[in-house]
């Protein structure tokens, strides 16, 4: 399933499973850090000052972090929107909506719930919103975890 990040300058179209190389290069002119763990053999594409991390596990997009308050370093905050969350969403930080907005695109909530997080699953993909210790972000990945 294609994911959508709608940055403020410039959309981006992502599909978990894309290698780390082609997501880099669609990523092209923004400011970008990788870091590498070649002993588990995941990396990470930072999307600098945008709020947006991108996590590779053996070459293959597992995860996106999207950090509605600030993310750590040289993060910062993102303040796009993606295809399945509106401005309305991301920018009020309100879980109700969050929960409304996905669950009127067909999303569901799990049989398992965890502290501090709200989950929504559809057939290919997890959105979760976390919010600890005054801290917000949005996860997209493929819910293989908790289904």
């Amino acid at each position: 399933m294609t994911l959508e990040l709608k940055f403020p300058t410039r959309d981006v179209s992502f599909t978990l499973g894309q290698s780390h190389s082609s997501a880099l290069e669609m990523l092209g002119e923004f400011e970008t850090a990788t870091q590498i763990d070649a002993e588990i053999q995941r990396s990470a594409i930072q999307v600098l000052h945008e709020g947006a991390e991108l996590l590779f596990e053996r070459d293959a997009l597992i995860a996106v972090f999207l950090y509605l308050t600030a993310g750590p370093g040289n993060l910062g905050v993102f303040r796009g929107t993606t295809d399945l969350l509106g401005k309305e969403i991301i920018e009020g930080q309100n879980e109700e909506k969050f929960i409304a907005s996905l669950e009127a695109q067909g999303f569901w909530a799990p049989k398992r719930s965890y502290p501090f997080s709200i989950d929504r699953l559809n057939e290919s993909l997890r959105i979760r919103w976390e919010k600890r210790k005054g801290q917000v972000l949005v996860l997209i990945d493929d819910g293989a975890r908790i289904r």
